[in-house]
């Protein structure tokens, strides 16, 4: 998770732990301690419920459809495609 609605959770993490006013460091050191790992029973993509938890190049993740694909390299044609 990034942007504001992870600075939120990790608010109603802190008040729940006992910080009041949490600081942008106490908030840091909740997220550094948080278990990385998500489920994919856990999370499901509103609208389309077939999309798994993927890992993007750049570290990321996202909900989304693995794709893998087969291409003939004498001709660049795709023989094969599995979603």
């Amino acid at each position: 998770m990034t942007g504001p609605a992870n600075e939120e959770w990790l608010e109603q993490v802190a008040r729940a732990s006992g910080i009041e006013t949490p600081a942008r460091e106490d908030l840091a050191k909740l997220d550094r301690k948080r278990p990385k790992k998500g489920s994919n029973k856990d999370w499901v993509h509103p609208h389309d419920p077939e999309a798994r938890i993927t890992k993007m190049k750049d570290g990321r993740t996202r909900l989304a459809h693995k794709f893998e694909q087969a291409v003939d390299t004498e001709t660049g044609a795709v023989v094969a495609v599995t979603v």
